[in-house]
């Protein structure tokens, strides 16, 4: 029986939230080949224009603590793919900071960075794509592991 792709799993939607690891294994190609193909496969229907991924500003940060440690040349390509046309970067509101505080609270989603992103995808009403386990569970997200 063959899987469903992520593509499919998002549906009509349009756009989705994207979670920092996505972007870590499309940019550093540092996962399995199964799921890197998952991956390029999502973003390359972000750069035709098919999809818009919308990325939490605390991703974007995650995003490029490495490369400041790496120097400019590095720094350059983050920032590339965070300007790119079909990426947008989601800026906190207050209604998406009083979530964020509530899944802290509750120890629902226990890190306060990913509390963010859940809230930003709850408060877009956008799916959340993930590659953590727990996070997916918590939000509702779609794990890319699971269509590898």
């Amino acid at each position: 029986m063959a899987r469903r792709s992520l593509l499919s799993a998002l549906g009509e939607t349009g756009a989705f939230v994207c979670d920092t690891a996505p972007l870590v294994y499309r940019l550093e190609r540092s996962s399995s080949r199964s799921v890197l193909s998952v991956v390029d496969m999502l973003f390359d229907a972000v750069e035709s224009g098919d999809l818009a991924c919308i990325v939490p500003a605390v991703c974007a940060t995650e995003l490029l603590i490495r490369p400041y440690a790496l120097g400019p040349p590095a720094v350059s390509v983050v920032d590339a793919l965070l300007r790119s046309p079909g990426v947008a970067i989601a800026s906190p509101e207050l209604g998406t900071a009083h979530a964020a505080a509530r899944h802290a609270a509750r120890r629902t989603i226990p890190r306060l960075a990913d509390a963010f992103v859940a809230a930003t995808a709850a408060e877009l009403r956008l799916p959340l794509v993930t590659g953590d386990r727990r996070l997916a569970r918590a939000a509702a997200g779609l794990l890319v592991h699971d269509f590898a």
